[in-house]
């Protein structure tokens, strides 16, 4: 942005009074602190090609998502949050942060009340037509990811150390998920991969498949997907324990009911397999604690 000044020389008062006004014009334009309006701005671009302006880090972000929640908080900039979804809660101090509904069911009135500068969002909570709305009532400052797998994950880590500007400790925590990968992945090829099935919920009985970060969690953790054929997460026919002869059964604790319990009951009977109940809040985040949920896989299967 370009800053003109129209500033008129008495010349009538003659030469030398007006040598002196242009002297004086000089020194004072020395003096003052022209700066541009994009001098420090940057561009940020989200998983879908939604490009926002940022001239500084934003200190009112909403995230709408637990694990975008998590990361946030594991990168220190919990101060910068205004708001988060209801199913937020961890750490313990994110209970603490204004609600704005679930995720799929946001009051978009509690939204725009709380002026946020970012909004943060997954794609896989955040339909086209929610983000949509969003934009359309708080400006684009909307930006989606798609966390899908670990070097996903990486990625969210790195774009929330440049929108913050913290690079370095993006860097840091990155690196520090990529050690425990590291040292799993070591251990988990000493031993034969154990045949393995995961649900996510019992009613109807939700398994995951390829294309999702457990699946690929599993993998690290020396275990062997049944149903790593099929793409993301297809329904679970009983008869499958039979034909796909899991070792291990782990269900996650979310809903859990007599649905979980009868599908345990089957397994037990059927198979023998080894049946346990897991935190669906750690496995079911794609987030700052993957290493410690694949550290758990690991303990697990083996």
């Amino acid at each position: 942005m370009k800053i003109q000044y129209s500033i008129a020389i008495p010349w009538s008062l003659g030469k030398t009074a007006a040598k002196a006004a242009m002297l004086a014009l000089s020194l004072f334009l020395q003096f003052i602190p022209i700066k541009t309006a994009t001098s420090a701005s940057k561009w940020v671009e989200d998983d879908f090609g939604q490009r926002l302006r940022l001239d500084r880090p934003p200190s009112r972000v909403i995230s709408l998502a637990p694990s975008i929640t998590e990361a946030i908080f594991a990168l220190g900039q919990e101060g910068r949050l205004v708001g988060v979804t209801s199913f937020c809660n961890h750490p313990p101090a994110a209970r603490r942060v204004a609600k704005v509904g679930g995720i799929l069911d946001f009051n978009l009135e509690k939204i725009v009340a709380l002026q946020p500068q970012l909004i943060l969002a997954l794609a896989s909570g955040s339909t086209k037509r929610q983000v949509a709305l969003l934009r359309k009532a708080v400006a684009p400052v909307v930006l989606t990811y798609r966390v899908e797998s670990l070097e996903d994950l990486y990625q969210l880590l790195f774009r929330l150390g440049e929108i913050f500007a913290i690079k370095p400790r993006a860097r840091k925590e990155v690196d520090t998920i990529r050690k425990v990968v590291t040292k799993i992945k070591r251990l988990s090829r000493k031993s034969a991969g154990v045949a393995t099935l995961f649900l996510v919920g019992c009613r109807p009985n939700i398994g995951v498949g390829k294309q999702t970060f457990i699946h690929e969690w599993i993998g690290i953790a020396g275990g062997y997907n049944v149903l790593g054929a099929m793409p993301g997460y297809p329904v679970v026919n009983p008869e499958w324990l039979v034909k796909y002869q899991p070792r291990r059964i782990l269900i996650s604790n979310v809903n859990l009911g007599s649905a979980c319990d009868t599908f345990q009951s089957q397994a037990k009977k059927l198979i023998h397999a080894d049946v346990q109940f897991v935190d669906a809040d750690l496995f079911q985040r794609p987030g700052p604690r993957a290493a410690t949920a694949i550290r758990q896989l690991y303990q697990l299967l083996h």
